[in-house]
């Protein structure tokens, strides 16, 4: 495990493991398979929610790095969204010019300029209408948490305020489904995740103790919450199964299912494999890889879904690599000078 205090190897398991779940469940949507069973009609489609799960270890890990340092005045909010950016922007603007050109309208122009300000999140429909990387409505809202991370490091300072927030957050979140009609797209709607990463934050050296002491009961936890979030999904069930989750992952430092190389590889390009992951499958879809062992739904689902994920793995690395040596290729010129 690493030596900074507030870094959570164990977060990587859950990183990784939640975009390969996000990877099925988009490819079986999308697929048109013909599979019966309670696996490809409930199971699978449900992994939808996972995305919450990301939310929440996001507000968890963005106040890893910056909370302590911004409620202290050591770091400035201009020097956060220059980070933001600059980690977020370059990739999915190329994203984003490659749908364009393989869909081009002006509506896809429009929905490309929107979706280059990392700002379509404060649209009305929150950017979920935004059909140019469709699935970038989860950055849309992501980036809305980070305009309001300062009110969040305000709302989080103290204790008793954290857990008015988060209980407000909640309620709120319910209102503005049955009354409002705010869906995932929404920052509202989703407020509850990112509160709750920040309260794990809070707790977390506590947490950790607990979680080593009683993994046991963690785990039992996690089984008994399984079976009723799949029988009541909602956003109270999916709150308390993925804090579980995040509560088992915080205990565990050693080496396993959660820590290893591939778990820290898949972490750390999980956010680009999201938002590659459906220009993959696009691609898949024109060259007729979708369907490919002819007779066989499932032998073709878990042939693609594996294709997919590994094709957008490899773009993310890719990308990542050549970014490396770009920045690498200008450090030696300005030292040069």
């Amino acid at each position: 495990m690493s030596t900074n205090k507030n870094y959570y190897e164990s977060l990587n398991g859950i990183r990784g493991y939640a975009c390969f779940g996000i990877v099925i469940m988009h490819v079986l949507a999308n697929g048109d398979y013909n599979l019966p069973g309670i696996i490809f009609n409930k199971v699978i489609p449900e992994l939808k929610d996972l995305v919450f799960l990301f939310m929440l270890v996001s507000g968890f890990a963005t106040c890893c790095g910056y909370f302590e340092r911004m409620v202290k005045k050591e770091f400035s909010s201009e020097q956060f969204y220059k980070r933001r950016y600059e980690k977020i922007w370059p990739f999915f603007a190329l994203l984003v010019m490659a749908d364009l050109i393989m869909s081009p309208s002006i509506d896809s122009l429009y929905e490309a300029f929107a979706d280059l300000t990392l700002c379509f999140g404060l649209l009305p429909e929150s950017g979920g209408g935004i059909s140019v990387i469709g699935v970038g409505w989860f950055l849309g809202v992501v980036f809305v948490y980070y305009l309001l991370f300062p009110f969040t490091c305000f709302l989080l300072s103290d204790k008793k305020r954290a857990w008015v927030s988060l209980i407000v957050s909640i309620i709120f979140s319910y209102i503005s489904k049955i009354y409002f009609e705010a869906e995932r797209t929404n920052i509202i709607f989703c407020a509850p995740f990112f509160l709750m990463g920040g309260g794990l934050y809070l707790y977390k050296e506590d947490i950790k103790l607990f979680s080593k002491k009683y993994r046991a009961w963690v785990i039992l936890s996690i089984l008994i919450l399984i079976p009723v979030y799949y029988l009541f999904t909602t956003n109270i069930t999916s709150l308390l199964l993925f804090t579980s989750f995040v509560v088992l992952a915080l205990g565990i430092d050693k080496r396993g299912i959660l820590i290893n190389r591939a778990t820290s590889l898949l972490s750390s390009v999980s956010l680009e494999i999201y938002l590659c992951h459906m220009l993959v499958f696009r691609l898949f879809e024109k060259f007729d890889f979708v369907h490919l062992i002819k007779g066989n739904e499932l032998l073709s689902y878990i042939v693609c879904s594996i294709g997919v994920f590994i094709g957008a793995l490899v773009m993310a690395v890719l990308y990542q690599k050549g970014l490396d040596f770009l920045k690498r290729f200008h450090q030696g010129r300005v030292s040069q000078k």
